[in-house]
């Protein structure tokens, strides 16, 4: 085989990526690497690090190539969750690693442990920081609703539980750590129920809180003559339920009939609701909190 077929048959498992101990290994060399650079058949994302290809690298291809130059060293941080499929976006390329003695990768963020890493997993041959030390790792580095939006999008795909979250808060979030005080209160504070399904649950959440409304159940499940329903948020003893109405989710034809059914079942089964729009958490929330609580007076 030519070593270009031998190249490109390494490089199709590496996002069309090989490294200079690749090349070497099936019998090229630095000079041979560089040839083809100069000729334009391959790039250099990385120092020792070449893409195969004249096509612009893509994310994951910075991803794979920063791996490749600092061997031992695993994604982290926004990169490792938006890897790990939580609701993060990915703010260039981040990496956690131990060697103090390595150069950062060209382009890269660098985060240096004196933790060391455990369990490491591995995401399309990346190897990335586990889901509860990702989870710490981002509450040194978002705001609270980003981070909630993480914590609950990684319960929601079921990526972790909150008696794991908690054991990698008491095993690695000691004092010192940042972002894991953070992580402990948002764990300590969210509602009983079930995760949050998007962005618009969790700012009701808070709504409910800053008025002083507690002792709801988030997506409580309640079933009427055999059929399921959850409830956003169930004030269950007074039997009231709180509504969030988000466009993407209410705003078709179809998708209002279907509310208006759901409504109409569990209002015969004595629940009362108060159905909150998305304006209505940002412009007349106090009156909304005041309907509420007058609901929960009367029921």
């Amino acid at each position: 085989m030519r070593f270009d077929d031998r190249v490109a048959k390494v490089a199709a498992s590496q996002d069309n990526l090989v490294a200079l101990a690749d090349v070497r290994r099936i019998g090229g060399s630095k000079d041979k690497a560089n040839a083809r650079v100069g000729r334009k058949q391959w790039q250099r994302p990385q120092r020792g690090v070449y893409l195969h290809g004249a096509a612009p690298p893509t994310w994951m291809q910075a991803v794979r190539a920063a791996i490749l130059y600092v061997l031992g060293a695993v994604a982290s941080h926004r990169t490792a969750g938006f890897l790990l499929g939580l609701d993060v976006e990915p703010v260039g390329v981040e990496l956690t690693m131990t060697q103090a003695d390595r150069s950062a990768p060209k382009g890269v963020h660098v985060y240096r442990s004196r933790r060391g890493l455990t369990g490491v997993r591995r995401v399309g041959g990346i190897p990335v920081t586990s889901v509860e030390r990702t989870l710490i790792d981002l509450a040194a580095v978002l705001g609270l609703e980003p981070l909630e939006r993480a914590v609950e999008s990684a319960l929601l795909r079921r990526k972790t539980t909150e008696e794991r979250i908690y054991v990698a808060l008491v095993r690695e979030g000691g004092r010192g750590v940042r972002g894991s005080k953070k992580l402990w209160l948002l764990m300590h504070d969210r509602p009983r129920g079930r995760p949050a399904r998007n962005v618009f649950e969790i700012r009701t959440t808070h709504l409910l809180r800053a008025g002083g409304l507690t002792g709801f159940v988030r997506n409580y499940p309640v079933v009427v003559d055999g059929e399921a329903f959850e409830i956003d948020n169930a004030f269950v003893d007074e039997m009231l339920a709180v509504e969030t109405d988000g466009a993407a989710f209410h705003s078709t034809r179809t998708q209002r009939d279907k509310d208006a059914r759901r409504q109409s079942k569990l209002e015969t089964a004595g629940w009362t609701f108060r159905r909150v729009p998305y304006v209505e958490t940002i412009v007349g929330r106090e009156q909304l909190i005041s309907d509420i609580r007058s609901l929960l007076r009367n029921r």
